[in-house]
């Protein structure tokens, strides 16, 4: 009996020293902030790598933008049938110059190519560029009477929206407004087709 009491004793007093000497030796961290969630090589990867490619896309989306204007013509699907809207895209260097193409571009109307493709323009051909302005905030379109001569409420409506398009995607954000010789204009034609100032899209 003395033999058992003395050999849990001396197991006892082995425990004390060993729990001692061995404190501060390890860390423990609490159940709750263990995580047990682990991720593959390949799933570490893709999250390596979706910063840079939505940096490359962004790169590429901002470039195309800037670098091409969209010119809004017409196209005719069928006989009877309502036109559709046929587009032209052509390249620019800067904002500005993006704008001066888009409209240069829409007033000299669709090339050969495009005419044989079935695309056609709603504005008089005898229509002039007089000036494009810039200011901090918007740009200034000033075209000739030709733009609102010839045709019905149609054909006015559709060169009015050929125009307001074309301007829209080439402003940058910009605000644009519409002057015949020199002065901005509320309607157009003698059907008094409404022009909205800035341009807008309905």
């Amino acid at each position: 009996m003395v033999r058992v009491i003395l050999t849990l004793f001396i197991a006892a007093a082995i425990a004390v020293l060993v729990g001692f000497f061995m404190k501060g030796k390890f860390d423990f961290i609490p159940l709750e902030n263990l995580s047990f969630e682990k991720k593959s090589k390949f799933e570490q990867k893709i999250e390596e790598k979706q910063p840079e490619k939505q940096a490359k896309q962004a790169v590429r989306s901002s470039g195309n933008n800037a670098k091409e204007a969209e010119i809004y013509f017409v196209k005719t699907k069928a006989e009877n049938e309502e036109p559709e809207i046929y587009v032209v895209k052509k390249k620019a260097s800067n904002p500005k110059e993006k704008l001066e193409i888009a409209i240069k571009t829409l007033i000299e109307g669709p090339s050969s190519i495009d005419r044989v493709k079935g695309a056609y323009s709603a504005i008089p051909k005898e229509t002039k560029i007089l000036g494009i302005k810039e200011d901090a905030n918007s740009y200034t379109i000033n075209l000739s009477d030709d733009f609102e001569y010839g045709g019905g409420t149609t054909s006015m409506s559709a060169r009015l929206k050929q125009l307001t398009k074309t301007a829209l995607n080439a402003s940058g954000g910009k605000d644009v407004y519409l002057e015949i010789n020199g002065e901005r204009v509320e309607s157009l034609g003698g059907e008094g087709i409404n022009v909205n100032q800035p341009l807008k899209e309905e």
